[in-house]
């Protein structure tokens, strides 16, 4: 296979550990995903998750009050 990620920020997630998406005898839940709190106890892919967002114009930052905020927010 080859590699289509390049960047150092995915190795991390290049080297995941075998983990569960659903735990075994449970109904799914997203919350208790193993490879999920992997995910999201990555720095790269926070960031990467962050840049996608935001370059696809879907966050937005208000340099007045110093927060970001959905597109949609007080619509």
């Amino acid at each position: 296979m080859e590699n289509k990620y390049k960047s150092k920020k995915f190795d991390s997630v290049k080297n995941m550990p075998r983990l569960h998406h659903k735990l075994q005898n449970q109904n799914f839940d997203l919350s208790k995903s193993e490879v999920v709190e992997f995910l999201k106890n990555d720095e790269g892919t926070m960031q990467w998750v962050f840049d996608t967002f935001n370059q696809a114009g879907l966050i937005f930052y208000d340099s007045e009050t110093k927060t970001w905020h959905g597109k949609d927010y007080g619509l």
